[in-house]
């Protein structure tokens, strides 16, 4: 599953939202923007109880994720931005080398939030929210992480990073 660069950065989301998130990216269809289960795309019902939350924690997630345009609702199912997620075979305009994106294994994103707490689901949330920071090339997170020049990588310091994130 790919995650664009330039359209994914997760810090407007609270960490936990984000944590949540990327979870439920997980389910998405095949060449799709819908979250399926089995053949049948995803009532807001089976998104709950897939993600374990309880129904208030669920229904602030859903306002939050919606209000901010990461899901969209499709009658009585809902849709990934496919601006941010995808997959499948890349069909972007822009080839993937011209793209900024990270790939992610669906099977290591469900064991991390399934072995974590829900209390937990922020500190899971901070480390999704760096990877917009991250070089790829030379796996450090940066300022300037699209640079390939690694003596031209400006590092963030923990205090830059921590406000990059929002953690206090």
């Amino acid at each position: 599953m790919y995650f664009f660069g330039e359209n994914f950065d997760l810090t407007d989301l609270k960490p936990q939202t984000a944590a949540r998130l990327m979870y439920l990216a997980t389910w998405l269809e095949y060449d799709s923007e819908y979250l399926m289960v089995g053949n049948n795309k995803m009532s807001r019902e089976q998104m709950e109880d897939i993600m374990h939350l309880k129904p208030t924690t669920f229904k602030a997630f859903l306002k939050e994720v919606t209000d901010l345009g990461y899901l969209i609702k499709d009658d009585n199912s809902y849709r990934l931005n496919k601006k941010i997620f995808h997959k499948g075979k890349h069909r972007h305009k822009k080839s993937l080398v011209d793209t900024r994106y990270v790939r992610v294994y669906i099977k290591y994103i469900r064991s991390l939030y399934e072995m974590t707490p829900q209390t937990k689901h922020s500190n899971l949330g901070y480390i999704f929210q760096l990877i917009p920071y991250i070089n790829i090339e030379y796996n450090i997170i940066c300022h300037n992480p699209l640079e390939k020049d690694l003596d031209l990588i400006e590092p963030m310091t923990v205090r830059e990073l921590c406000e990059a994130i929002g953690y206090d």
